[in-house]
């Protein structure tokens, strides 16, 4: 078993805490720890790519332009929303995983329509199980 934390390092709490996710089945375990982390890593995306936006989640709006729904969403996509801050527009998918397929595709798209994405594995729309894929304009920093 992988240790994160030293023993040194465990709190009497933390120690509580392990021991009453002992007694879950694995599944409850996932869910525990998704109930917990989302708020966190929430407030971890909105620091970064600000809040959530209103409206259309078609990926074109990153570039500023208006819906064209006969291309909607990006290879991949599940869970999208989108976020702005400081005039940074980003397209975000959580998906549950992203295949061979579905990856080649998004970086294709990408590539012809001046984007990037990067994929990140603090997503909270189910932490554990789905990654954030973060598309935007392949200049932005």
């Amino acid at each position: 078993m992988t240790r994160f934390l030293d023993d040194k390092w465990r709190t009497p709490q933390q120690r509580a805490a392990a021991a009453a996710l002992a007694e879950l089945d694995d599944d409850l375990i996932g869910r525990t720890h998704a109930e917990r982390m989302a708020p966190l890593s929430e407030k971890r995306a909105t620091a970064t790519w600000g809040k959530r936006t209103k409206g259309s989640k078609w990926w074109g709006w990153v570039l500023g332009k208006r819906a064209d729904y006969g291309s909607y969403g990006l290879p991949g996509d599940d869970h999208v929303e989108h976020r702005e801050k400081d005039g940074r527009r980003v397209h975000i998918s959580q998906p549950y995983q992203v295949n061979w397929a579905e990856l080649q595709r998004l970086v294709e798209h990408c590539r012809v329509h001046g984007l990037r994405a990067d994929i990140h594995a603090d997503s909270w729309y189910f932490p554990g199980y789905t990654v954030v894929v973060v598309v935007q304009k392949a200049d932005q920093p």
